[in-house]
């Protein structure tokens, strides 16, 4: 619900709005592995935001325009691995939190829905069926070479991607991988892609 332990709102950059998606038993898997970890004495600095974003109860009227809770329902008219795929897109892997485009309140496009952002400076791909800049191209076979191993024919990872690779998708089961591709693969293209014009021949 993006509400801390002491009932303060929390800002989306905590990726609340895919988690609200989990089943409870991946949740209490999640905190089970986190008690496994040996304490830390730290304390993180206050967010430096400028007014009015720092006046977290603004998040109220954010969440009423843009948060949509409740876990992920299962397509009953798609198949096993169709579902799975969509609930570590969507919520576990919280793939659009880079790769979908932000209005200016930060919020997901979801018109635009995996059509690629930007990300501390660096673009973060389209991950739909757009035909030049998304995933037509690919294989289901290639996404799944790509996200355990960084790399495929077609590319490789960055370096924020790189640190998903290594430290999530390279450690996912085959099975959790191929179902992410086959969920990637159904994905139309969402938003038109730029138009790239033919150069003048020189003169």
């Amino acid at each position: 619900m993006g509400i801390s332990p002491s009932g303060a709102h929390y800002y989306p950059a905590f990726p609340y709005p895919s988690f609200t998606k989990l089943i409870r038993d991946d949740i209490l898997a999640i905190r089970a592995y986190l008690a496994t970890l040996p304490p830390v004495s730290n304390r993180p600095p206050p967010p430096q935001l400028r007014w009015p974003l720092n006046y977290r109860v603004l998040m109220r009227a954010w969440n009423a325009l843009f948060f949509t809770p409740g876990i992920i329902q299962p397509d009953q008219s798609k198949g096993a691995d169709w579902n799975r795929g969509r609930y570590l897109v969507e919520a576990l892997g919280h793939c659009g939190a880079c790769h979908t485009p932000k209005n200016a309140f930060g919020a997901d496009k979801r018109d635009h829905a995996y059509a690629g952002s930007m990300v501390q400076g660096m673009f973060a791909p389209r991950l739909d069926g757009a035909e030049r800049s998304g995933l037509k191209s690919w294989s289901a076979a290639d996404i799944v070479e790509y996200l355990q191993s960084g790399r495929n024919r077609h590319s490789h990872a960055g370096p924020l991607m790189s640190e998903v690779v290594v430290n999530s998708t390279s450690k996912m089961s085959d099975a959790d991988v191929r179902a992410i591709a086959v969920y990637l693969k159904s994905l139309p293209a969402g938003a038109p892609e730029p138009q790239v014009s033919t150069p003048a021949p020189a003169q």
